[in-house]
């Protein structure tokens, strides 16, 4: 993808979005193989699509802005921030998951440096080895009614 210019790169990527769009209209009326076919054919096309956008627009580091859910740019999956430092994609966020993927020094580093600024702003609501106080056991809790 190195030979096509930005302006290129972001016609192609405009096309995409467009063929994985109207590619979505039709998986409704597949059944059996054809559904996984298509559904295996449409993974490898979102790939493609997340290493165009990461090849125009590479992943940044800085000071987290967003509150509020938003799609990842990358996956379109909606996720929050909620931490000092993210990373963004061309100024848009990308979830958990895809900065985890694509950027896992950057991740363990923003995970570490908000574990570092809650501990110091709330002690009182961690333990001396790092854990969370009040926080029930997984299974602890019963939910039935």
């Amino acid at each position: 993808m190195e030979k096509f210019t930005i302006e290129e790169k972001e016609t192609l990527l405009n096309a995409i979005d467009h063929y994985i769009g109207d590619r979505q209209r039709f998986r409704h009326v597949l059944t059996g193989d054809d559904k996984d076919k298509f559904v295996q054919e449409t993974w490898k096309i979102q790939e493609l699509r997340v290493k165009l956008i990461l090849d125009i627009a590479p992943i940044e580091i800085k000071p987290s802005i967003d509150l509020w859910e938003r799609p990842c740019i990358l996956c379109g999956m909606a996720d929050s921030p909620g931490v000092i430092e993210w990373a963004y994609v061309d100024n848009k966020p990308i979830c958990q998951l895809c900065f985890k993927k694509h950027y896992p020094e950057a991740y363990e580093k923003a995970r570490k440096l908000d574990e570092e600024y809650w501990m110091k702003e709330y002690p009182e609501d961690f333990n001396p080895d790092g854990t969370l106080k009040n926080v029930a056991p997984v299974g602890a809790v019963d939910l039935s009614f």
